[in-house]
């Protein structure tokens, strides 16, 4: 079997319309209830009770490391990854 990998010569610019734009993103919250900073990883537990865990290396992270602690309330985005849901963006607030 053999793959061969093209190029794409032209790639479309895409932009949100302005008015999608200036809309403010509104994330889930949840508590942040373990923490390693020196591991860069943790868990926080979400308002209906689960726990969903955190890598900083893997997701987005809008707002400064250094404030991340337990007991931190925060914003949060996930995926799902093989049969486990994970964080994709967590919003410091």
């Amino acid at each position: 079997m053999h793959i061969e990998f093209v190029e794409r010569k032209y790639r479309p610019s895409w932009r949100l319309p302005e008015e999608l734009a200036s809309l403010q993103v509104t994330f889930p919250r949840g508590r942040i209830v373990k923490y390693l900073s020196d591991k860069h990883y943790g868990f926080l537990k979400t308002k209906n009770g689960k726990h969903l865990f955190f890598f900083i290396p893997e997701i987005d992270l809008l707002g400064p490391e250094s404030a991340l602690r337990v007991g931190l309330e925060v914003g949060y985005d996930v995926t799902v990854v093989g049969k486990k849901m994970r964080v994709t963006k967590l919003k410091v607030y």
